[in-house]
Protein backbone atom coordinates (compact mmCIF):
# COMPACT_ATOMS: atom_id res chain seq x y z
CA UNK A 1 0.00 0.00 0.00
CA UNK A 2 1.51 3.26 -0.82
CA UNK A 3 1.53 5.94 1.78
CA UNK A 4 0.92 9.66 0.25
CA UNK A 5 3.98 11.53 1.52
CA UNK A 6 3.87 15.62 0.76
CA UNK A 7 6.10 16.40 -1.91
CA UNK A 8 6.43 13.03 -3.03
CA UNK A 9 4.87 14.13 -6.26
CA UNK A 10 7.08 17.28 -6.88
CA UNK A 11 10.31 15.17 -6.84
CA UNK A 12 11.94 14.04 -10.75
CA UNK A 13 10.54 11.21 -11.97
CA UNK A 14 13.73 9.17 -11.61
CA UNK A 15 13.47 10.17 -8.12
CA UNK A 16 10.28 8.90 -8.11
CA UNK A 17 10.90 5.62 -9.90
CA UNK A 18 14.02 4.91 -7.65
CA UNK A 19 11.84 5.07 -4.36
CA UNK A 20 9.50 2.69 -5.91
CA UNK A 21 11.84 0.38 -7.17
CA UNK A 22 14.00 0.37 -3.87
CA UNK A 23 10.56 -0.56 -2.34
CA UNK A 24 9.36 -3.27 -4.07
CA UNK A 25 13.19 -4.51 -3.64
CA UNK A 26 12.53 -4.05 -0.37
CA UNK A 27 9.87 -5.81 -0.09
CA UNK A 28 10.83 -8.80 -2.53
CA UNK A 29 14.28 -9.49 -1.40
CA UNK A 30 14.10 -8.88 2.65
CA UNK A 31 16.46 -12.23 3.19
CA UNK A 32 18.54 -11.97 -0.25
CA UNK A 33 22.55 -10.80 0.67
CA UNK A 34 21.95 -7.20 -1.32
CA UNK A 35 25.76 -6.21 -0.03
CA UNK A 36 27.50 -9.31 -1.47
CA UNK A 37 25.89 -9.35 -4.51
CA UNK A 38 26.65 -5.63 -5.16
CA UNK A 39 30.55 -6.00 -3.96
CA UNK A 40 31.03 -8.61 -6.75
CA UNK A 41 30.15 -5.96 -9.03
CA UNK A 42 33.17 -4.23 -10.71
CA UNK A 43 34.50 -0.49 -9.92
CA UNK A 44 31.91 2.22 -11.64
CA UNK A 45 29.22 0.10 -11.11
CA UNK A 46 29.76 -1.22 -7.86
CA UNK A 47 29.82 2.75 -6.28
CA UNK A 48 26.52 3.42 -8.64
CA UNK A 49 25.07 0.81 -7.24
CA UNK A 50 26.20 0.90 -3.82
CA UNK A 51 24.94 4.86 -3.32
CA UNK A 52 21.95 3.69 -4.70
CA UNK A 53 21.09 0.65 -2.49
CA UNK A 54 22.49 2.72 0.52
CA UNK A 55 18.73 3.21 2.02
CA UNK A 56 17.79 -0.70 1.96
CA UNK A 57 16.84 -2.16 5.17
CA UNK A 58 18.05 -6.04 4.99
CA UNK A 59 17.39 -7.58 7.89
CA UNK A 60 18.93 -10.72 9.04
CA UNK A 61 17.53 -14.10 10.93
CA UNK A 62 19.21 -12.61 14.27
CA UNK A 63 21.88 -9.60 14.39
CA UNK A 64 24.59 -10.32 15.59
CA UNK A 65 24.28 -7.83 18.46
CA UNK A 66 21.45 -7.50 20.14
CA UNK A 67 20.03 -7.26 23.71
CA UNK A 68 16.55 -8.60 25.31
CA UNK A 69 14.83 -5.36 26.61
CA UNK A 70 13.04 -7.05 29.40
CA UNK A 71 16.19 -8.83 30.67
CA UNK A 72 18.13 -6.08 30.49
CA UNK A 73 15.56 -3.89 31.85
CA UNK A 74 15.64 -6.47 34.81
CA UNK A 75 19.04 -6.21 35.64
CA UNK A 76 18.94 -2.90 35.87
CA UNK A 77 15.79 -2.19 37.75
CA UNK A 78 17.22 -0.04 40.21
CA UNK A 79 19.07 2.51 38.10
CA UNK A 80 17.50 6.28 38.82
CA UNK A 81 18.49 9.69 36.70
CA UNK A 82 19.77 11.39 39.79
CA UNK A 83 19.13 15.31 40.08
CA UNK A 84 22.03 17.33 39.21
CA UNK A 85 22.48 20.63 40.82
CA UNK A 86 24.96 21.88 37.93
CA UNK A 87 25.21 19.38 35.17
CA UNK A 88 28.00 19.47 32.99
CA UNK A 89 26.20 17.95 30.09
CA UNK A 90 22.19 17.42 29.47
CA UNK A 91 21.12 14.66 27.56
CA UNK A 92 18.10 15.00 25.15
CA UNK A 93 16.31 12.10 24.45
CA UNK A 94 13.70 12.53 21.83
CA UNK A 95 11.15 9.72 21.76
CA UNK A 96 8.07 9.02 19.44
CA UNK A 97 6.80 5.61 20.61
CA UNK A 98 9.03 3.29 21.60
CA UNK A 99 8.19 3.02 25.02
CA UNK A 100 10.74 -0.03 26.35
CA UNK A 101 13.44 0.83 24.93
CA UNK A 102 12.48 4.64 26.30
CA UNK A 103 13.04 2.92 30.08
CA UNK A 104 16.26 1.35 29.09
CA UNK A 105 17.87 4.12 27.49
CA UNK A 106 16.87 6.13 30.85
CA UNK A 107 18.21 3.10 32.99
CA UNK A 108 21.38 2.65 31.48
CA UNK A 109 22.05 6.32 31.42
CA UNK A 110 21.30 6.38 34.96
CA UNK A 111 23.88 2.94 35.76
CA UNK A 112 26.85 3.69 33.28
CA UNK A 113 27.27 7.63 33.49
CA UNK A 114 28.87 9.51 36.40
CA UNK A 115 26.06 10.64 38.96
CA UNK A 116 26.13 14.58 39.35
CA UNK A 117 27.81 15.46 35.96
CA UNK A 118 24.63 15.48 33.68
CA UNK A 119 20.65 15.85 33.61
CA UNK A 120 18.16 14.27 31.28
CA UNK A 121 14.97 16.04 29.57
CA UNK A 122 13.27 13.55 27.50
CA UNK A 123 11.13 14.97 24.46
CA UNK A 124 7.76 12.87 23.86
CA UNK A 125 6.78 13.39 19.82
CA UNK A 126 3.05 12.86 20.44
CA UNK A 127 3.52 9.08 21.37
CA UNK A 128 0.79 7.55 21.66
CA UNK A 129 0.76 6.24 25.10
CA UNK A 130 1.98 9.62 26.75
CA UNK A 131 0.65 8.25 30.37
CA UNK A 132 3.15 5.44 29.90
CA UNK A 133 6.27 7.73 28.76
CA UNK A 134 5.14 10.02 31.21
CA UNK A 135 5.47 6.66 34.24
CA UNK A 136 8.91 6.49 33.03
CA UNK A 137 10.29 9.74 33.26
CA UNK A 138 8.83 10.68 36.54
CA UNK A 139 10.69 7.70 38.09
CA UNK A 140 13.95 9.47 37.36
CA UNK A 141 14.27 12.54 39.89
CA UNK A 142 17.32 14.07 37.39
CA UNK A 143 14.90 13.93 34.59
CA UNK A 144 12.56 16.39 33.07
CA UNK A 145 9.59 16.03 30.34
CA UNK A 146 8.17 18.10 27.71
CA UNK A 147 5.36 16.86 25.85
CA UNK A 148 4.33 18.06 21.91
CA UNK A 149 0.54 17.39 21.39
CA UNK A 150 1.18 17.20 17.44
CA UNK A 151 3.82 15.40 15.80
CA UNK A 152 7.02 17.22 15.02
CA UNK A 153 9.48 15.22 14.07
CA UNK A 154 13.28 14.71 15.10
CA UNK A 155 15.06 17.84 14.19
CA UNK A 156 12.15 20.28 15.80
CA UNK A 157 12.13 17.76 19.19
CA UNK A 158 16.08 18.06 19.57
CA UNK A 159 15.74 21.93 19.18
CA UNK A 160 12.99 22.17 21.14
CA UNK A 161 14.70 19.71 24.17
CA UNK A 162 17.37 22.09 23.74
CA UNK A 163 16.09 25.23 24.16
CA UNK A 164 15.47 23.32 28.23
CA UNK A 165 19.02 22.53 28.68
CA UNK A 166 21.03 23.93 31.44
CA UNK A 167 24.21 22.45 30.26
CA UNK A 168 26.91 23.62 28.18
CA UNK A 169 27.55 20.81 26.27
CA UNK A 170 24.37 18.69 24.95
CA UNK A 171 24.13 15.02 24.00
CA UNK A 172 21.36 14.10 21.57
CA UNK A 173 20.49 10.16 22.18
CA UNK A 174 18.22 8.13 20.49
CA UNK A 175 15.82 6.13 23.23
CA UNK A 176 17.04 2.84 21.29
CA UNK A 177 20.68 3.66 22.67
CA UNK A 178 22.11 1.19 25.54
CA UNK A 179 25.03 3.13 26.69
CA UNK A 180 28.10 1.25 28.53
CA UNK A 181 30.18 2.28 31.31
CA UNK A 182 32.12 5.44 31.12
CA UNK A 183 31.09 6.67 27.58
CA UNK A 184 29.90 10.54 28.64
CA UNK A 185 33.40 11.23 30.25
CA UNK A 186 35.33 9.89 27.32
CA UNK A 187 33.13 11.74 25.06
CA UNK A 188 33.72 15.11 27.34
CA UNK A 189 37.30 14.95 27.45
CA UNK A 190 37.43 14.72 23.80
CA UNK A 191 35.33 17.76 22.97
CA UNK A 192 37.25 19.87 25.92
CA UNK A 193 40.89 19.28 24.23
CA UNK A 194 40.01 20.86 21.20
CA UNK A 195 37.97 24.55 21.12
CA UNK A 196 37.56 23.27 17.12
CA UNK A 197 35.67 20.12 17.84
CA UNK A 198 32.13 20.57 17.83
CA UNK A 199 30.62 17.13 18.09
CA UNK A 200 31.79 13.79 19.29
CA UNK A 201 30.83 10.62 19.23
CA UNK A 202 30.95 6.44 19.73
CA UNK A 203 31.09 3.56 17.37
CA UNK A 204 28.49 1.25 17.78
CA UNK A 205 26.96 -1.94 16.13
CA UNK A 206 24.89 -0.33 13.29
CA UNK A 207 25.21 3.37 12.36
CA UNK A 208 24.94 3.09 8.77
CA UNK A 209 28.51 4.65 8.24
CA UNK A 210 31.81 4.49 9.21
CA UNK A 211 31.12 4.68 13.33
CA UNK A 212 29.68 0.80 12.67
CA UNK A 213 32.01 -1.60 14.34
CA UNK A 214 31.73 -5.68 13.73
CA UNK A 215 30.23 -6.56 17.30
CA UNK A 216 28.21 -10.00 18.49
CA UNK A 217 26.30 -10.16 21.66
CA UNK A 218 23.05 -10.98 23.15
CA UNK A 219 23.10 -10.11 26.86
CA UNK A 220 23.83 -6.89 28.95
CA UNK A 221 27.05 -8.66 30.35
CA UNK A 222 28.75 -9.71 27.00
CA UNK A 223 27.37 -6.11 25.64
CA UNK A 224 29.23 -4.98 28.45
CA UNK A 225 32.57 -7.09 28.01
CA UNK A 226 32.66 -5.84 24.40
CA UNK A 227 32.51 -2.47 25.01
CA UNK A 228 35.15 -2.84 27.90
CA UNK A 229 37.26 -3.87 24.90
CA UNK A 230 36.89 -0.90 22.38
CA UNK A 231 40.11 0.70 21.67
CA UNK A 232 41.90 3.19 19.56
CA UNK A 233 42.98 6.72 18.95
CA UNK A 234 39.91 9.62 18.12
CA UNK A 235 40.00 10.63 14.29
CA UNK A 236 37.96 13.18 12.68
CA UNK A 237 35.16 12.51 10.13
CA UNK A 238 33.03 13.69 7.88
CA UNK A 239 29.89 13.27 9.69
CA UNK A 240 28.33 11.06 12.54
CA UNK A 241 24.84 9.73 13.54
CA UNK A 242 22.78 11.76 15.58
CA UNK A 243 21.74 8.43 17.52
CA UNK A 244 24.68 9.53 20.34
CA UNK A 245 26.15 12.98 19.72
CA UNK A 246 27.86 15.13 22.21
CA UNK A 247 27.45 18.52 20.46
CA UNK A 248 29.63 21.92 21.95
CA UNK A 249 26.00 23.79 22.28
CA UNK A 250 27.15 27.10 21.31
CA UNK A 251 28.55 25.83 18.13
CA UNK A 252 25.15 24.27 17.38
CA UNK A 253 22.70 27.09 18.05
CA UNK A 254 25.42 29.53 16.09
CA UNK A 255 24.20 27.22 13.52
CA UNK A 256 20.60 27.43 14.40
CA UNK A 257 20.28 23.54 15.44
CA UNK A 258 19.04 21.01 13.09
CA UNK A 259 17.27 21.95 10.17
CA UNK A 260 13.92 21.71 10.62
CA UNK A 261 12.71 20.88 6.87
CA UNK A 262 13.91 17.34 6.82
CA UNK A 263 11.28 14.64 7.63
CA UNK A 264 11.30 11.97 9.73
CA UNK A 265 14.58 12.21 11.04
CA UNK A 266 17.06 11.36 8.47
CA UNK A 267 20.00 13.67 6.88
CA UNK A 268 19.66 16.07 9.83
CA UNK A 269 23.10 14.58 10.56
CA UNK A 270 24.44 15.11 7.05
CA UNK A 271 23.06 18.41 7.26
CA UNK A 272 24.77 19.71 11.09
CA UNK A 273 28.05 18.19 9.92
CA UNK A 274 27.90 20.62 6.90
CA UNK A 275 27.07 23.51 8.76
CA UNK A 276 29.25 23.07 11.67
CA UNK A 277 32.09 22.12 8.84
CA UNK A 278 31.19 25.74 7.08
CA UNK A 279 32.39 27.39 10.37
CA UNK A 280 35.74 25.46 10.92
CA UNK A 281 34.50 22.62 13.44
CA UNK A 282 35.75 19.16 13.38
CA UNK A 283 33.45 16.20 13.81
CA UNK A 284 35.31 13.18 16.05
CA UNK A 285 34.24 9.39 16.02
CA UNK A 286 35.85 8.00 19.30
CA UNK A 287 36.72 4.11 18.85
CA UNK A 288 37.27 4.32 22.94
CA UNK A 289 33.43 4.48 22.96
CA UNK A 290 31.18 2.20 22.20
CA UNK A 291 27.39 1.90 22.87
CA UNK A 292 24.12 0.00 21.47
CA UNK A 293 22.05 1.21 18.99
CA UNK A 294 19.06 -0.98 18.03
CA UNK A 295 19.29 1.14 14.91
CA UNK A 296 15.67 2.81 13.62
CA UNK A 297 12.96 1.19 15.54
CA UNK A 298 10.70 4.62 14.29
CA UNK A 299 11.72 4.53 11.28
CA UNK A 300 11.36 0.76 10.77
CA UNK A 301 7.62 1.44 11.57
CA UNK A 302 7.00 3.13 8.44
CA UNK A 303 6.46 1.59 5.32
CA UNK A 304 9.14 0.88 2.33
CA UNK A 305 7.48 3.30 0.22
CA UNK A 306 6.81 5.87 2.49
CA UNK A 307 10.51 5.57 4.31
CA UNK A 308 12.01 5.40 0.59
CA UNK A 309 10.26 8.52 -0.52
CA UNK A 310 11.08 9.86 2.79
CA UNK A 311 14.67 9.15 1.99
CA UNK A 312 14.46 10.63 -1.51
CA UNK A 313 12.64 13.98 -0.16
CA UNK A 314 15.73 14.80 2.33
CA UNK A 315 18.30 13.37 -0.30
CA UNK A 316 17.20 16.30 -2.86
CA UNK A 317 16.81 19.16 -0.46
CA UNK A 318 20.38 18.43 1.36
CA UNK A 319 21.83 18.02 -2.20
CA UNK A 320 20.23 21.47 -3.39
CA UNK A 321 20.73 23.14 0.21
CA UNK A 322 24.78 22.41 0.14
CA UNK A 323 25.46 21.91 -3.48
CA UNK A 324 26.51 18.27 -3.31
CA UNK A 325 26.10 15.53 -4.17
CA UNK A 326 25.28 12.33 -0.83
CA UNK A 327 28.16 9.60 -1.23
CA UNK A 328 28.08 6.61 0.78
CA UNK A 329 30.36 6.63 3.30
CA UNK A 330 32.32 3.66 4.85
CA UNK A 331 30.35 1.31 6.83
CA UNK A 332 27.00 2.10 4.47
CA UNK A 333 25.19 -0.60 2.71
Amino acid sequence: MLVPVPGFSELPWRSRARALGLAALQLGASHLPVSFAIALLPGAAHRRLRRLAAPLRVPLARPRASIDVGRTLAALADARVPVAVAPEVSIVVPTAGAVRWLELCLRAVAAFTRPGSYEVVVIDDATPDAGAVAAIVAAHPGARLARSDQRRGFAASVNAGVALCRAGSIVVLNDDVVVTPGWLDALLALLRADPRVAWVGPVSNDTGDEASVGADYSTLEELLAFASRASGPPCEVEKLALHCALLDRAAFETVGGLDQGYRRGMFEDDDLAMALGARGKRVLLAPEVFVHHAAGTTLRALSPFEYFATFELNRRRFEQRWQVRWRVREGQA
